[in-house]
C-alpha cells in the first residue's frame, strides 16, 4: 500500500512490484540515479533519518484542481510516468513525519522507459502542466483534508524544468526539479522553510543526471 507525503504533492510509494520490461527492452537501471540517505544528507544539511520510503511502482495520483496541474503536482505518479515505462525508483525522507510537523522532506524518483521518445513524452506532459498552473492555486483532496498551493515556474528547456510551490499562510516552500536523461525521467522534490530548497534541489537533480548518464 502506498504512503503519500503531504509535501507539495509530491508522491513516494512503499514497496510495490517492480514493471516487467518488454523482452527486447534495456532500460537503464532506475534506481542507480537514486542519492542515498547520507548523501542526501549532506546537500541538505538536515538529519532525514526521522522517516523514510522506497518503492518500485508509480502510484495513481492525489486528486489535484484543477485537473492539468495534476502532472506538476504529482510528480512520481501514473500522471507522469504512463506508457513506455518498464523500470521505476522512488524514495523518500524527512526529518519526521510528513504529516507532522517537519523542517527539511526530500523526494526522489528516476524512470527508464523502453525508448527515449517515451521519456519525452513523460517529460513534456510534466512541462505542459507546469506551464499551465504557473501563477495559479491548486488544491489538493487526500484522505478528507484539502491544502492549498501556489505554483510558481521557475525555469524550463528541451530536457529540464524547474518550479516550486508554496502556502501563502507559510514561509514552506517546495522545490521541484525534473531532468530527462536518456530513456529515463528523473525528478526530485525539497521542501523547507524559506528559499533555500532551490539549490539543494538543484544540487540534487545534478548528482542524479551524472549517475543516469
Amino acid at each position: 500500500m502506498g504512503i503519500r507525503s503531504f509535501a507539495g504533492g509530491f508522491i513516494v510509494l512503499a514497496a510495490c512490484s517492480a514493471l516487467a520490461p518488454p523482452a527486447a527492452a534495456e532500460p537503464a537501471q532506475a534506481d542507480a540515479a537514486l542519492l542515498g540517505q547520507s548523501e542526501l544528507e549532506e546537500i541538505v544539511g538536515a538529519d532525514l533519518s526521522g522517516w523514510n520510503t522506497a518503492g518500485s511502482s508509480p502510484e495513481a495520483p492525489v486528486p489535484t484542481i484543477p485537473a492539468e496541474c495534476s502532472p506538476a503536482q504529482n510528480l512520481p505518479s501514473t500522471a507522469v510516468y504512463g506508457e513506455g515505462l518498464v523500470q521505476f525508483a522512488g524514495a523518500g525522507f524527512a526529518d519526521g513525519d510528513p504529516r507532522g510537523n517537519i523542517t527539511a522532506f526530500v523526494a526522489e524518483a528516476a524512470g527508464a522507459f523502453a525508448a527515449p521518445a517515451s521519456a519525452r513524452r513523460a517529460f513534456s506532459v510534466l512541462a505542459d502542466s507546469a506551464r499551465a498552473c504557473d501563477q495559479k492555486t491548486t488544491r489538493h483532496a487526500y484522505a478528507g483534508k484539502a491544502a492549498d498551493w501556489q505554483v510558481r515556474l521557475e525555469q524550463q528547456s528541451p530536457q529540464s524544468l524547474g518550479w516550486f510551490t508554496y502556502r501563502d499562510e507559510s514561509d514552506w516552500q517546495c522545490h521541484k526539479r525534473a531532468r530527462l536523461a536518456a530513456s529515463e525521467l528523473l525528478v526530485v522534490n525539497v521542501c523547507a522553510h524559506g528559499p533555500g530548497a532551490r539549490a539543494e534541489a538543484d544540487s540534487i537533480i545534478e548528482a542524479m543526471a551524472a549517475r543516469a548518464n
